[in-house]
């Protein structure tokens, strides 16, 4: 199955296999023994072990070469207008590898700032206990910085209880401001390990405008009421900011007049905020100029607000023009949540993912060599039926397969295997598929298991993966639920991947 395999690799996996193999002349597996290989998601991966385990990319690189795992609203555990605040979600959101996550921080009692989304009905929670919780947890699963989105809209003395709890809490893990002539390839993502870097508002200079926080987030859609209390928040708003505060923030919120302008004389520490409908402006309009901005300033994106269900846009649009932050709501597994968890894999799982050389070093669209993916679905193995009921009919498995990269490398519509009729427990396929990829390193393979239905395809299983980490050879692929996002015990894919520059 290999075209090289080691000795000592061979006899390792015959160890692990077959606990037999020492009363053997010559170890083997049997036949039995060598299918359960085959089809182990550990032993025979589709993902390359390095690019998980491994922090495998260079760190020593500017910081705003790198995508950054992204949180929006963090606090949110539901819906955007009455679900529940939790500091359990921050916890949650770091353990996945996050390195950014958001407050919006209002007025409270006693003097105590709170976090909740503003002028709605959502539950509230102390900037206290969230500042906490992100001490504990912001290095448990990456050592790399973690950056604090800061949405104020405290009064002055709210503004510098803030700063003292997050000096209090923090202490040295927050760096001191950028100095104005820094070297920007001296700010890295090692240079600020186990750093608390603060985003927001910053007193002197530009950068007041609706550009410049998510304070005026899209709010076409959302309930009549809810847009006449926002309007008239900020409507009298322009409050003051308070320097305590204003001292502690490393990335300034800014405004970008132009993508030309920033790309010329952006700074490292400045970052722009834009909903997803003017990223699709930017991407439709100007890509090329608004990649070059983001190879110099940081982009923040975040979903518009007529997503009151917390459901998320497709963050690859943002990749391939090279905005950093693409903030999705971490509470709701779909499938752009699930794609970007694919993503972020890659790298030991650090929550920094080197941008290619066309949106750091070369020109926009000057991609590395084209790529031919070919992709046999072989066979499957225990796939269960829609929602793992137990009950109901025996399914009719198919498999979809799709990338999804540059606007070159998006397959519409996506390829499908041949329907299987009544069989989950080890359906066989043999269906092949081939790729034709632009840019190898931005591009995303999704295979999606589906089970036949006349009146609406069911979705059972899901597997992304970044080309680049993809193991080649006959490997197994295991499935997540598309409904919970859980891995589907024993469900797996086995396929034939190669890949080739062309």
């Amino acid at each position: 199955y290999q075209r090289r395999v080691h000795g000592e690799h061979s006899l390792e996996l015959i160890k692990r296999k077959n606990p037999d193999y020492s009363r053997q002349e010559v170890p083997m597996l049997s036949l039995s023994q060598f299918i359960q290989f085959m089809i182990d998601p550990k032993s025979n991966s589709w993902w390359k072990p390095q690019h998980v385990t491994e922090i495998y990319q260079d760190m020593d690189q500017p910081l705003t070469n790198y995508f950054i795992a992204s949180s929006h609203n963090t606090y949110l555990s539901g819906d955007q207008l009455q679900s529940e605040s939790k500091v359990e979600m921050y916890k949650r959101a770091l353990l996945m590898g996050c390195r950014c996550v958001e407050l919006d921080c209002w007025d409270g009692p006693n003097g105590e700032p709170i976090i909740y989304h503003g002028h709605t009905r959502t539950s509230r929670i102390t900037f206290q206990a969230v500042i906490e919780t992100i001490k504990e947890f912001a290095f448990r699963t990456s050592k790399y910085p973690v950056i604090l989105s800061l949405e104020v809209h405290t009064s002055l003395e709210q503004q510098d209880r803030m700063a003292d709890i997050m000096e209090q809490i923090f202490a040295e893990m927050l760096p001191p401001p950028i100095s104005p002539d820094v070297d920007p390839s001296k700010i890295t993502p090692n240079s600020l390990a186990h750093k608390i870097l603060i985003k927001g508002k910053k007193i002197g200079g530009q950068g007041d405008d609706e550009n410049s926080t998510d304070d005026e987030k899209d709010i076409d859609g959302m309930p009549d009421e809810v847009q006449k209390k926002k309007k008239a928040s900020d409507n009298k708003k322009k409050k003051s900011m308070s320097k305590h505060l204003s001292d502690l923030v490393y990335l300034k919120s800014t405004h970008m007049k132009s993508s030309k302008t920033t790309a010329s004389n952006g700074k490292i520490w400045e970052i722009c905020s834009f909903s997803e409908t003017r990223l699709a402006k930017f991407c439709k309009e100007e890509p090329a100029e608004y990649a070059e901005a983001n190879k110099k300033v940081f982009s923040r994106i975040y979903p518009k607000g007529t997503r009151i269900k917390s459901d998320n846009y497709s963050p690859m649009p943002a990749w391939t023009v090279g905005a950093q932050v693409v903030a999705l709501n971490y509470q709701t597994m779909d499938f752009p949540m699930r794609l970007s968890e694919a993503k972020f894999t890659q790298n030991g799982k650090c929550g920094y993912v080197l941008k290619p050389p066309c949106l750091t070093s070369r020109p926009y669209n000057q991609y590395g060599p084209k790529h031919l993916l070919e992709v046999q679905v072989i066979s499957g193995n225990q796939i269960p039926r829609p929602m793992q009921s137990r009950k109901g009919e025996v399914i009719d498995p198919f498999v979809e397969l799709f990338i999804t990269g540059v606007p070159k490398d998006c397959t519409d519509p996506s390829y499908k295997t041949k329907v299987i009729n009544n069989n989950g427990f080890n359906p066989v396929w043999g269906d092949s598929v081939k790729f034709t990829i632009e840019c190898v390193e931005l591009a995303m393979l999704t295979l999606r298991v589906l089970d036949k239905d006349p009146a609406m395809d069911d979705e059972i299983g899901e597997a992304s993966i970044p080309v680049e980490s993809l193991r080649q050879g006959y490997r197994c692929v295991p499935l997540q639920s598309v409904q919970t996002n859980e891995m589907l015990e024993y469900a797996s894919l086995l396929c034939h991947f190669t890949l080739r520059a062309i």
